[in-house]
């Protein structure tokens, strides 16, 4: 006969799945017999931790930021890995690392992947607007999701937003003079 058994999912990646069968009979002369044997199933799935980091701070109009989302897979089954990342208005897509999969106004869509324990990341370079006001906050968030290449299930990976405040330069200029008034052929100092 045949059982058919489904993984949990409170199951921990490497946890050991064993299935036991003994049988005693007797046989028609009177003897006794016993037989015992067992099956190991190694669970493997996949576990992928996502952060999303920004190499500046503070920004002025028309500088490149550079934006890293890492999605590191800690368990032993690999994965297909799909991220949206959300730019904020006032930024302009230049380029990523990785093949874009699509993109619909400031979201930004990429399907890869990452294998058991690996650690995987992807870079993504805009320009910050010529049109942003000094003192605008530029916060781009990004979603990712992973599908386990054994299982086909689908878990939910987390967001993370990475922020970066614009401050235009701020220059005072200040003039004096040493006469309010002047006649002709008098000297006058500015400073």
């Amino acid at each position: 006969f045949v059982v058919n058994v489904q993984v949990l999912p409170s199951a921990t990646d490497g946890e050991v799945l064993r299935n036991n069968v003994s049988i005693d009979y007797e046989v028609a002369n009177g003897n006794s017999w016993s037989n015992n044997d067992s099956a190991v199933t190694v669970v493997s799935i996949p576990i992928v931790s996502f952060s999303k980091t920004v190499d500046v701070s503070t920004a002025l109009q028309g500088d490149i930021l550079t934006y890293r989302l890492y999605y590191n897979n800690t368990g032993s089954d690999s994965c297909s890995v799909n991220i949206t990342d959300i730019l904020p208005a006032g930024v302009t897509y230049l380029d990523s690392s990785a093949s874009l999969s699509g993109q619909s106004g400031q979201a930004l869509y990429f399907n890869l992947t990452a294998d058991g324990s690996s650690d995987n990341s992807l870079t993504v370079r805009v320009r910050v607007d010529d049109s942003v006001s000094n003192g605008t906050w530029l916060n781009n968030t990004a979603f990712m999701n992973y599908t386990a290449d054994l299982s086909g299930t689908t878990y939910t990976g987390g967001n993370d937003t990475a922020s970066t405040q614009v401050l235009s330069p701020f220059i005072q200029v200040s003039k004096l003079v040493d006469h309010l008034t002047a006649g002709h052929g008098q000297y006058i100092k500015y400073t």
